[in-house]
Order: C-alpha cells, then sequence, then structure tokens
C-alpha cells in the first residue's frame, strides 16, 4: 500500500505530505511486519509544523505498535520509545526522549513563562496519557553545555517571592545568568499539577562582580503545551491507523 502525499485533520493535529510504503501480510484483518516507516509534517500543540518519521508494526488485533517516533523539534528532535495503540484501551505509556533541543523553545513547551535564553537540551521525560491525561514522573534534562538563562516578567516562583530582601538580588542574578550547568526535573500528578526543578551554577558578570550562584527554583507548570503536542500526534496516529485499516477493507 503506497501513500503519497496524504493530508488529514483530527481535533488536535494536522498531518500532511505523508509518504511511505506500508507491506501488508494479511488484508482482514489487516496486518504488517515490523519496520513499516511513513515520513510527513505534523502541526499540533499550537507549535510551528513539523517533520515526523513513524515506524510501526500493525497486528492482527488491530493494535498499532509504534516501535519509533520522532519530531524536528527547534533544530533538535524529540522521539519516543515502543509503545501500543489499543483502540480498546486508551492508555499509553512512553519516555520522550528530548535531543540538542533549543532552550527557549522547550521552556515554551513546558510552559514555563517569562524564561528563556541560550543552550541545547538532552534527556529523557517519561509520560502516561489516559483520555486526555498526562502524567509525567521523574523528567529529566540537563544543558549539553554553558549557556545564558534570562528570567524576565511572568509570575516569580514562591520561592523567591518569599527571599524578602534577598529576591531582588536573585531576580538581577537571573536577569542574565551565564550558566555552566543547567538541569530540570519534571513531574506532574495525577491531579494536574506539574512542577519542574531548575537547577543552575553559574553567574551574572553584572552582579557581585560576578560572583557565582548555585541555583534550585521550582516552578508550576500544568505542561499545556507538552500534552498538546502529545496528545495531539496519538491522535494523529491513531487516525492514521483507523484510515489505513479501511483502506484494506
Amino acid at each position: 500500500l503506497t501513500l503519497a502525499d496524504v493530508s488529514f485533520v483530527t481535533p488536535g493535529a494536522r498531518l500532511s505530505q505523508i509518504n511511505g510504503e506500508i507491506n501488508l501480510v494479511g488484508l482482514w484483518p489487516p496486518a504488517t511486519p515490523s519496520k513499516q516507516v511513513l515520513k510527513g509534517i505534523v502541526e499540533a500543540g499550537g507549535l510551528p509544523p513539523s517533520r515526523f518519521a513513524l515506524d510501526f508494526r500493525l497486528l492482527p488485533t488491530s493494535i498499532l505498535m509504534v516501535e519509533a517516533a520522532a519530531i524536528d523539534f527547534a533544530n533538535g528532535k524529540i522521539s519516543t520509545s515502543s509503545f501500543a495503540i489499543d483502540p480498546k484501551k486508551p492508555e499509553i505509556g512512553t519516555v520522550l526522549r528530548v535531543d540538542q533541543v533549543d532552550l527557549a523553545e522547550l521552556f515554551r513547551l513546558i510552559d514555563v513563562d517569562g524564561l528563556g535564553g541560550t543552550g541545547r537540551l538532552d534527556g529523557n521525560i517519561p509520560v502516561r496519557l489516559a483520555g486526555k491525561r498526562i502524567r509525567i514522573t521523574n523528567g529529566a534534562l540537563a544543558a549539553s553545555g554553558p549557556g545564558v538563562l534570562r528570567l524576565s516578567g511572568g509570575k516569580v516562583p514562591e520561592e523567591i517571592g518569599r527571599a524578602g530582601e534577598s529576591a531582588k538580588l536573585v531576580l538581577d542574578a537571573l536577569s542574565d545568568f551565564r550558566y555552566e550547568t543547567l538541569a530540570l526535573e519534571l513531574n506532574q500528578a495525577d491531579s494536574g499539577n506539574g512542577t519542574i526543578l531548575l537547577k543552575l551554577q553559574g553567574h551574572n558578570p553584572a552582579v557581585l562582580d560576578g560572583r557565582p550562584f548555585n541555583f534550585n527554583i521550582k516552578f508550576e507548570s500544568d505542561f499545556d503545551r507538552l500534552t498538546d503536542l502529545v496528545i495531539g500526534s496519538m491522535t494523529a496516529a491513531q487516525e492514521l491507523l483507523r484510515r489505513t485499516t479501511a483502506i484494506t477493507r
């Protein structure tokens, strides 16, 4: 089965320029061997169009085994570990692997208001999707080298707000912080409340003559954009499964 420049829209995403060949080893029920690859462009989560690649296998039970999925994002890549999409069990567990993604764009994706800067991030974000709810447990990202972090505007984290007279010093330092190391820990409870722990080591050359600082700052996030991206992409994959199944009937 050959797909050439196929496009379709789901409630959470738009797929276009889908190309690839699917080798069918069964027509009813439809089934494929492993290593079937489709490529195209996906728009989800309010993010710019991104190229994707889907490596999958369709089982006779109508379960779509995604062996690997990858999206080009912010001059880097976000890919997944293998997972199954079962139409009868709307629950998915996978690990998002972040490779050399731009720091500022990653902050936008995980909804950290007011943070920006330069650098590239790598790491893993374990996610579990049930219906339209996403849970993140022990996500860990780190910068691959030194860079700059800037905190401006947005909501000031509670730890800084409670710092009293020291708050201004902290905010001044973070307005143009030259970090040596930067790490993020991400978690989201079943209630939907999410937290991001930002760990920094570095300095601001304009504050206290460049004195070094170590910061551990907790931000709140609902991970809305990340949730929309994951749900939109999964919905699109399910729709692709449905349409492929319909073609073979």
